[in-house]
């Protein structure tokens, strides 16, 4: 396995703590080991359901909670338009790929947040 997309995890986890919970979970239901495919995949998951949350939140819970789901997405741009081609390729495949289409819920408006290169990837994924 790729040490650059173990730690693309451990970095993303230190920047966003919130995430802990998360990896401490993925880790226990892996014998301990960072799976970065399976991982990213939670990741599509644990951020469509931070959007979908943000229609049932308070002003201020609202306010918080979207600012922590643009950085995080903020930084996904960011690593994708990296040279890093094995973490494009991750967040490509494991991110993009999870994210709800169309008629799949009301979550599959998370998309519009995205910026240009992965949008980019959106289109081309479908």
């Amino acid at each position: 396995m790729s040490d650059e997309r173990i730690d693309f995890v451990e970095r993303l986890v230190s920047l966003f703590p919130y995430l802990r919970a998360l990896l401490l979970e993925h880790k226990s239901d892996n014998f301990g080991e960072i799976l970065p495919h399976l991982f990213i995949a939670d990741l599509a998951r644990k951020a469509t359901d931070m959007y979908v949350a943000l229609r049932s939140k308070s002003s201020d819970d609202r306010d918080q909670l979207e600012t922590s789901l643009r950085n995080l997405l903020a930084f996904l741009e960011t690593s994708y338009m990296s040279n890093d081609t094995e973490v494009r390729e991750l967040l490509s495949a494991s991110f993009l790929e999870n994210l709800p289409r169309q008629g799949e819920g009301e979550g599959w408006r998370i998309r519009q947040w995205f910026g240009p290169k992965m949008r980019e990837q959106l289109d081309i994924i479908g």
